[in-house]
Parts: structure tokens; sequence; C-alpha cells
């Protein structure tokens, strides 16, 4: 999978969770129940869509490059992320198939992903029960009433070495998403502007494209 396309989930939720106070003392909720809470808003009646920064940071470097678009959710099938220019390119994840192009290109990319792959950001197509069959999860109260949910594998299988997620007070929208691959790689994602979609066949592959199959 490419790494703009690995790079990417999330989760990303509505199922009715009253958030503690963040009076001083107070303990943070449940971990599994703000991201239950996250993904169901995410997974809920029409897709969301939100814009973010990209920032992949190479292992052994402290700054790295930063790339900007929207991802839509649409979950628990599909994601879609577009980057902007100077490197305008799309990618478009929905259940057992992945879809890549650039834009103003006549041909793209197809392949086949296991249903159950989480590399990144498609780490939110999963469901709760299946987050926690591979990964320990710890929560703590972070700044301006936000919730910063921590991620730690099980196993060596999985290619994501540890991922923390920000969540908003009402634990309902990510404000970022930041993991470390096998390799030490790290990227980060901060997303803000969420609104609802309203575009019919957003979560379908462009027609009119030739496809090459990996």
């Amino acid at each position: 999978m490419p790494r703009h396309c690995r790079s990417v989930l999330a989760a990303l939720v509505t199922a009715a969770l009253a958030v503690a106070a963040t009076s001083a003392g107070a303990q943070p909720p449940d971990a599994w129940s703000l991201l239950a809470r996250l993904r169901g808003a995410l997974a809920g009646p029409a897709p969301v869509e939100a814009l973010f920064e990209q920032t992949f940071i190479p292992a052994g470097f402290t700054e790295g490059e930063q790339e900007t678009g929207s991802v839509s959710f649409s979950l628990p099938e599909c994601l879609r992320w577009d980057y902007n220019e100077p490197f305008a390119k799309s990618y478009l994840l929905c259940g057992h198939t992945a879809w890549t192009w650039n834009r103003g290109e006549e041909s793209g990319r197809r392949y086949l992903v296991a249903a159950d792959e989480e590399s990144g950001l498609d780490l939110l197509r999963l469901n709760v029960d299946e987050i926690r069959r591979r990964y320990r999860a710890e929560a703590e109260a972070a700044s301006e009433g936000r919730w910063t949910v921590r991620l730690a594998p099980l196993g060596k299988e999985t290619p994501i070495l540890d991922a923390e997620l920000l969540i908003e007070p009402e634990g309902e929208r990510l404000a970022a998403l930041l993991y470390h691959d096998r390799e030490g790689n790290l990227t980060r994602f901060t997303f803000d502007g969420y609104r609802l979609i309203a575009r019919q066949g957003h979560f379908e592959p462009p027609p009119g494209l030739h496809w090459l199959t990996q």
C-alpha cells in the first residue's frame, strides 16, 4: 500500500457517553468507550468530511514534509483522502479494494487489501472489538477538555508500533492522530473543519479512468 494510503484513519464515531468532568482530579472515561463514541459518530447516517494537515517525519529526523487535503469517512466500509496541490492525488478505500489516482491523469491503480488491515488512518475502519483484540488502550485528560487515547499493540503482527488519538471534548470528533510505523517513521494528522457530505458518488472511483490492477 502506498505510504500516503498507509497514512490515514480512523478513525474515526456516535454512542451515548457521558464525558467525565474536566475539573482537577477527574478520572478520564474508559478508553474503549471513547473509541466507541468516536467511531460511532464517524459511522453516522451521513458521511463526514474534514480538512487535514499531514506531517511525515522519517525515523531519525525531527522535521519532515507537510501536505494538506481533506479526508472523508463513510465507516465502516469507506475512507477517502484527497491531497491538495502541488501533488494532487486521491485515495479511496472501500471494503477489500483500494484505488489511487493523480488528478489530470488518464489511469489509476487498483489493488486488494484485507478487510481488517490497518496501517494508519484506516485503523478507524476497525470496530472497537477488533481494535481491542490487537491493542491495549489508555485514556487521559488533555488540554482544552480534550481526551488522549493511546494504543499499544498486543503483538508484533500489527504494522503500527504505537498510535495516539486526540479526541474533542464531546467525544465525536478526532482532533489529531499520530502513529509510528514499524520502521520508526512518524505520521501526524491534525483535523478541523468537519462537515457533512452531500456529494453523490464521492465514495466511488472516478469513471473513465483506466485502472491498473496490482
